[in-house]
């Protein structure tokens, strides 16, 4: 073991002990919450995919109808170089397929950075799991097989000063008595 095995060794040990429980206790708990929060962004990540699906099915629908109406090369033409103020000059169908397109896009920026949330998210209980179980299964073993063999040694050490104080004790009242004879 690396440390003698003393009185303030074990007091050390028996701190450090404790903090190491206390922090598995806090990540354990953090671990908790971030998993709770994961389920509640998994349920709006599920939520928003929906809409984009929705909105990616009235786009597509708008796009048939503004090819239909206007022919799909002006139509691309249009959505490709026409800011938005231009609607005012163009069909209702090309008007519906921009700004279906448009809130597609919104969506499917949204459902990005929602990904990327839920992506660090699940790397925080990752790593924070990872914390806990080298608390769990390595350092507080280690600490609780330390304190163990420090106690013993204290506690051995102890009987052997009394058993040598009995020896003494045994031989000085020998001693006393040869004396008084």
């Amino acid at each position: 073991m690396d440390q003698a095995p003393t009185k303030s060794n074990l007091i050390r040990c028996k701190q450090n002990l404790a903090m190491a429980r206390q922090a598995y206790n806090l990540l354990d708990q953090k671990r908790k919450v971030l998993i709770q929060e994961l389920a509640q962004l998994k349920e709006e990540a599920a939520k928003l995919q929906a809409k984009v699906n929705k909105a990616q099915k009235l786009a597509e629908l708008s796009r048939i109808q503004a090819d239909i109406a206007m022919g799909s090369d002006r139509v691309d033409e249009f959505i490709i170089n026409s800011p938005l103020k231009a609607l005012a000059s163009t069909s209702i169908a090309l008007d519906e397929a921009y700004l279906r397109l448009s809130e597609l896009t919104k969506l499917q920026n949204e459902m990005a950075e929602l990904d990327e949330t839920l992506h660090r998210l699940q790397n925080n209980i990752r790593k924070t799991q990872k914390r806990a179980n080298a608390l769990q299964y390595i350092v507080i073993p280690r600490h609780e097989t330390r304190l163990r063999f420090i106690q013993n040694f204290l506690e051995e050490r102890e009987r052997d000063g009394f058993v040598r104080m009995k020896v003494v004790k045994a031989a000085t009242k020998k001693s006393n008595q040869a004396h008084t004879h």
